[in-house]
């Protein structure tokens, strides 16, 4: 059976190029090109390809409505929204394909429009996909009209998040609860593990998407495989591609965030690498204020040791929502002076 054409009614937000799945009808959601996920070494390669924050954005007066989807390497979940509000969290198991069946709230009929309309218009579907390489298989709405949001009914301001596992987080990730707070739209590149400024991502962030401002966590994916000459080349590649791509649009490096490494009673290896790599950061910010490049300090964000797990280095919800605090009074002078 030969797959049908990708509908062009639906914004497939965060996802450069859906790619059809060989392992059945449908398409795959990856959140960076097939060209630039092909040269990344693993586990980049497959944390590219994962569908976090992948968002299938239309607008419809169906009644009912069908979306379905599959989660193709690992279980999974949706968040569906109706504009910023949620509707129903839905849990995707890994195989065969799921059905989630939609119905508008009919309480948004008695609602005062101003009441509902935030960042996005209430009338935005939000399919927010969840970890691992989902599927989007289609959509029924029984005959009705679909089409995709206008600009009016998104936010003005596109944010670009790149860093490693602790951006490549869920919709309750610092980023995303950052996005709400900001009334801004992110895309969230993160690469869990494989933050390693690999220079295919660099050129897809500088030349193959759309942003206004661009936030880079940096360096603790690195800290362990990369001695500094080399996190410096790299990190000066990304600033001098931004740069070039995107003048005038606010680059923002954060350094490491807080994690074990600075508390050790006896500093090793990784406290000095990252105390190298923090420093390399804020001489390229230094460097490059001209045009617009931002330093926040990690340490800034993640003020507080306790907002990571017993890991000591990954945050927890409460951690999230305190960076995602913490990020916004940082983040706000800097967006709003380049307005």
């Amino acid at each position: 059976m030969s797959l049908k054409p990708l509908p062009d009614f639906i914004e497939f937000h965060n996802c450069p190029a859906p790619e059809p799945s060989p392992a059945g009808s449908g398409w795959i959601l990856p959140r960076y090109p097939r060209d630039a996920y092909n040269t990344f070494d693993s586990p980049g390669f497959l944390t590219a390809q994962e569908s976090t924050g992948v968002e299938l954005r239309f607008v419809t007066k169906a009644r009912h409505l069908r979306v379905f989807v599959t989660a193709l390497t690992q279980d999974s979940e949706v968040a569906v929204f109706k504009g910023d509000f949620q509707h129903l969290v839905q849990k995707i198991p890994q195989g065969p394909v799921q059905c989630i069946h939609l119905t508008p709230p009919d309480l948004f009929d008695r609602m005062r429009p101003d009441a509902l309309h935030h960042r996005f218009h209430s009338d935005v579907w939000r399919i927010v996909l969840d970890r691992g390489t989902m599927v989007f298989n289609g959509i029924d709405t029984f005959g009705a009209p679909v089409r995709k949001p206008l600009p009016e009914e998104k936010p003005a301001l596109r944010w670009l998040a790149y860093g490693s596992s602790i951006t490549h987080s869920t919709r309750n990730g610092y980023a995303h609860r950052a996005a709400a707070h900001l009334r801004v739209d992110v895309q969230n590149k993160g690469q869990s593990g494989s933050c390693y400024l690999d220079p295919a991502a660099v050129d897809y962030i500088a030349t193959g998407t759309e942003w206004d401002f661009a936030t880079c966590e940096l360096g603790i994916n690195m800290r362990t495989t990369f001695e500094p000459d080399a996190f410096a080349a790299r990190a000066r590649h990304l600033v001098t591609r931004c740069t070039e791509a995107k003048p005038g649009r606010p680059l923002v490096l954060i350094t490491l965030y807080r994690n074990w490494a600075d508390h050790l009673v006896e500093p090793d290896a990784a406290t000095a690498k990252q105390e190298a790599f923090n420093k390399i950061l804020r001489n390229l910010a230094a460097e490059f204020a001209g045009r617009h490049v931002h330093l926040i300090e990690g340490t800034d964000i993640v003020d507080d040791l306790s907002c990571l797990g017993s890991d000591l280095l990954h945050p927890t919800d409460y951690g999230h929502a305190r960076m995602a605090e913490n990020l916004v009074r940082a983040l706000r002078p800097i967006i709003e002076k380049s307005a």
